[in-house]
């Protein structure tokens, strides 16, 4: 299984949030890949610029 993850997901794993840490943990096991997708990339990219 592959698992994309977004730019939603991502801030509430920087929050520690703990349904997101959990559902991340539970998933892990099954998880071939971990990715996120070019338009995540460039919301990081553009949100650093902010910061």
């Amino acid at each position: 299984m592959k698992v994309i993850l977004d730019m939603s997901f991502l801030i509430e794993l920087k929050k520690d949030n703990k349904k997101a840490v959990e559902g991340l943990e539970e998933r892990k096991k099954e998880c071939e890949d971990v990715i996120v997708s070019m338009l995540t990339v460039y919301e990081l990219l553009v949100g650093a610029n902010y910061v």
